[in-house]
Order: C-alpha cells, then structure tokens, then sequence
C-alpha cells in the first residue's frame, strides 16, 4: 500500500489502494486491543492483512463441558475490491446473498474517523463487525464472536487503526523456497507475550490452490515425542505425503523449538521434491542469534 502513514485521518490511505498487498510488508498497526486477549496472529496476505486476537475456550478437564466460551476480535484490512466481511456470510445465511465489498452488512452508524461505516450485529448477539470504506472500492473491518460490549469495543479498535508499511519481520533466517515459487503470507503468532509459530507460505508455479502449497517456518514449545526418523542427525518428524515435516534441536534454539515445513497440497510436495526434500529443507532452517528478541528478527 506504499506509505499507509499519509492519511491517517482516515486510518489508512484514502487513495491509491493497489489490488494485491505485499505479503512480507505490514499494512496496518493497533493502539489499543482489550487486554484480556492473549493469543495474536498477524497475517500479511496478498488480498488482505489481518489481525486476530483470541482469549481461547477453557475446559476443566477431559471429558467436561466448556466453562469459558472462547472471545476473538479480527482486524481486516483489504486491498482493492476485497470482501472483507466474508465471514459474516458464512455465518449468517441472510446475508449470502448480498452484495460484496460494495453493501455490508448490517446498518449505517457514525463515521469512523470520518469514512462511512455499518454495523453488523448477529440475531443471537454473539457476533458483530463495524465495516467502514477507508478508501475507494476498498474496506477494513473489526469482527468478534462472543465479545462483551462488542459495538463500543469495535469502535474503539477501529479508531485506533493506523497505517504502517515497516517489513514484517521474523526469528529465523530466510530458507529459499523450491524453484518457482511465490510467497503468499507471512504469519507471525504470539502467545502470552511470546512468539508461538511463525511461517511463510507459497504458492507452485501452476498450482490452483488458493491458499498455497508449502510453508516454511519455526515453532517453540513442539512435544511430539521422540520424532520418527531423523534429518541433519537430529530428531526429526516425516508426514510421509500431506503434512507437517519438523525438524527439532534448532541450532541456538530452546529443547522444544522446531523447524517446520508444511505440505498442503500434492503440488507443494512435487515443487519440494518428495518427502525427503521436505525433511532436508527444515533441516536448513536457523534461528536469529536471540530469537527472544525482536530488535534482531531479520525481515521475511
């Protein structure tokens, strides 16, 4: 989106919105999220950037019914002519039929810092969004499930969006991806304060997928056992086909941090070259020299 920051009155640009983000730059950041959410995900996406804040369901014990439903807020930015109030479809059947980007759901409400908004709220109370047109032909909304107070909420997440176009910026050392292959998103997730997982994904050269083929990435607090073959001659785990192949004692990382390489679909696993070539590209993974420290994370 180039330089978010020149008009932030309206919280992003107003103009110049271009059709596909970068992936690997941020386009947007938050002043104030409630503070009861403790998981963070921001995802950089080429049709949108989002960030989704969740306080997770409890349950007491195995076997015992949920005795905290789970709370999450996302925080959606789209580019040119993106829907990004697709969920709400989903969820409510009323409204799959109706137009997108261009009517959102819900009702006209004050401005949000000076751009036409709505309000959606669901029959039951336990959804709601506030959409507003930040530019032309293109929308940002705030949507939450199980949110108490969520209209007064939404807004005040929803004033506090600012623009800001710094790289995203990540705790291990960039891998080439396989020949031919295009970055689609770069995901970086935080729990508790802490980074949890983080991972590229992409797009083969030919491939249909929508959402991409293979990612690349690393993971603290993995405990999956003693793996079942090794790679590098370290403990190592094989999907053997679709999956996740991990690769464990990361070189300056902690016991349970792993390398990770994801297959989503037959194509990511041809452009890798097979199960083996999945297992040896994790194994080339290597951490900053303190992950712990964001200061050093290197730009994806």
């Amino acid at each position: 989106m180039g330089s978010m920051r020149e008009q932030e009155n309206a919280g992003c640009r107003t103009t110049g919105v271009p059709s596909e983000f970068d992936p690997g730059r941020r386009v947007f950041r938050l002043s104030w999220l409630p503070g009861e959410l403790t998981h963070l995900t921001y995802t950089g996406q080429r049709w949108e950037h989002s960030l989704t804040a969740l306080l997770p369901a409890w349950t007491p014990g195995r076997g015992a019914a949920p005795v905290r439903a789970g709370r999450v807020v996302t925080v959606t930015v789209g580019a040119r002519g993106v829907d990004v109030c697709r969920p709400l479809r989903e969820w409510d059947p009323e409204l799959a039929g109706s137009a997108a980007p261009s009517t959102p759901p819900g009702v006209a409400v004050a401005p949000v810092r000076d751009r036409p908004a709505h309000l959606y709220v669901s029959p039951d109370g336990s959804r709601a969004a506030l959409s507003w047109r930040y530019a032309h032909d293109a929308w940002a909304a705030v949507l939450s499930t199980n949110q108490p107070g969520s209209a007064r909420v939404l807004r005040q997440i929803a004033e506090g969006l600012v623009g800001d176009d710094r790289p995203l910026t990540v705790p291990f050392l960039r891998v080439p991806p396989p020949a031919d292959c295009r970055l689609e998103r770069v995901a970086v997730e935080r729990r508790d304060g802490r980074w949890h997982r983080v991972w590229g994904g992409y797009l083969a050269s030919g491939s249909p997928s929508p959402y991409g083929d293979l990612t690349i990435g690393v993971r603290r607090d993995w405990s999956g056992g003693p793996g079942n073959t090794t790679a590098d001659g370290r403990p190592a785990w094989s999907a053997g086909g679709l999956g996740t192949y991990r690769v464990g004692r990361v070189p300056g990382a902690a016991p349970r941090t792993v390398a990770e390489v994801g297959v989503l679909t037959p194509h990511g696993l041809a452009a890798l070259g097979g199960d083996r070539a999945a297992l040896a590209l994790a194994a080339r993974v290597r951490l900053v020299t303190d992950p712990d420290d964001e200061a050093g994370w290197r730009p994806f």
